[in-house]
C-alpha cells in the first residue's frame, strides 16, 4: 500500500515520548509542516532521549510544553477540527488547529491475574517489584517494560540477559546443595546439563574453543 501523505496535513501528536517523538519524526518524513507534540511536562523533563528531542527539532518538529489536552474539537462531518489545550503555567486556553491526531501517551502496567494468584508483587503504577530480577514468588524473575515501565528495548535486553544469569546461579546453588548424596561424577554430568538447558532455553548457548561443552556467554 502507498505511503501517506501529509503534506497538507496539520499534525498534533499527545505525548512525550520516544514514540511520540518517532510520530513526529514519521510524519515529517511523510510531508507534514512542522508537526508538534503536545506536553504536559516542562521541555527539560520530556521522557524522550534529549538527543532524539534535539533531533526532532532540527528537523522541523516542535514541542508545546506545559500544556494539558482538555478536549478534542469536530467538524459537521465528524472529522477532527482541532485540540482545546490549557497552559498548566497561566491556565489559558486555546484551540490548535489540526487535521490528524496521534495518541502516544498513557503507558500503565496492567497486572495480570495469573501472576497476583503466584504471589508476585507490584508496585502503585502495576509493575513488577524484583530483588535482582526475583519476584516475590522465587520462582519468576521479572525484568524489561513489566518491571521498568516504558523503557528503551535494549534495556529489556540486558535484563533479560541478566535474569537469566541470575536464575543459573540459583539453579546452581540450589541444585548442588541437593546433590551431597550423589557422586561426584553424577553432580558433574547434572550440572553441565542444567547449564545445557538453561543456555538453550534462554537462547544464548554457545561452544568455546572447538569443544563439545556448551556455556552460556554474555550478550554484552
Amino acid at each position: 500500500a502507498p505511503l501517506p501523505d501529509l503534506s497538507t496535513q496539520r499534525v498534533l501528536v499527545l505525548g512525550s515520548g520516544d514514540t511520540a517523538v518517532d510520530c513526529l519524526r514519521t510524519a515529517l518524513r511523510l510531508g507534514a509542516d512542522a508537526p508538534t507534540a503536545i506536553c504536559r511536562r516542562s521541555l527539560d523533563k520530556l521522557r524522550a532521549l534529549h538527543e532524539e528531542v534535539a533531533a526532532a527539532q532540527d528537523e522541523g518538529a516542535r514541542f508545546m510544553a506545559q500544556v494539558d489536552a482538555i478536549r478534542i474539537t469536530h467538524r459537521t462531518n465528524g472529522s477532527i477540527a482541532g485540540l482545546d489545550i490549557r497552559s498548566r503555567v497561566d491556565g489559558i486556553e486555546r484551540i490548535l488547529p489540526a487535521d490528524l491526531l496521534i495518541i502516544a501517551c498513557g503507558f500503565r502496567a496492567k497486572p495480570a491475574a495469573w501472576l497476583l494468584e503466584c504471589g508476585v508483587t507490584f508496585n502503585m503504577d502495576g509493575q513488577i517489584m524484583i530483588d535482582n530480577h526475583r519476584t516475590a514468588n522465587p520462582k519468576i524473575f521479572a525484568g524489561g517494560d513489566a518491571v521498568r515501565g516504558a523503557d528503551l528495548a535494549v534495556r529489556a535486553f540486558v535484563d533479560g540477559r541478566d535474569a537469566a544469569e541470575e536464575i543459573l546461579r540459583t539453579f546452581k546453588y540450589e541444585l548442588a546443595a541437593s546433590l551431597e548424596i550423589y557422586p561426584l561424577t553424577s553432580k558433574v554430568r547434572v550440572l553441565n546439563d542444567l547449564t545445557t538447558f538453561i543456555g538453550r532455553t534462554c537462547g544464548i548457548l554457545s561452544r568455546r574453543g572447538g569443544h563439545p561443552k556448551h556455556e552460556v556467554t554474555k550478550f554484552c
